[in-house]
């Protein structure tokens, strides 16, 4: 469970340092698709987890293993993008 744990964190710290670098900026604004991929939390966190996934395996045990690293990515992916949109929601400036 630590483990996992420690899977999520590193993700979201890729994710974030990779929303706030520039020189990634100035590359997605080269084309639309990673523009927006890179402004996307779910969608860059789907390829930063599943990158990451080869790093940090997280075995699920299943019947059909080469599904499993794309399965650990998207359920991460999205357990993140909620739980960042409740703090957001909670604790966040909201303007209007």
């Amino acid at each position: 469970m630590l483990n996992f744990l420690i899977y999520l964190a590193i993700g979201r710290i890729i994710i974030w340092f990779t929303q706030i670098t520039d020189w990634i900026v100035l590359l997605a604004e080269k084309t639309s698709l990673t523009k927006k991929l890179v402004k996307c939390d779910l969608c860059l966190g789907v390829w930063v987890y599943l990158f990451l996934w080869f790093i940090i395996p997280q075995p699920l045990n299943t019947q059909v293993p080469i599904f499993e690293p794309l399965f650990v990515a998207l359920v991460s992916s999205l357990m993140m993008h909620l739980l960042r949109i409740g703090w957001t929601y909670k604790f966040g400036v909201l303007t209007e």
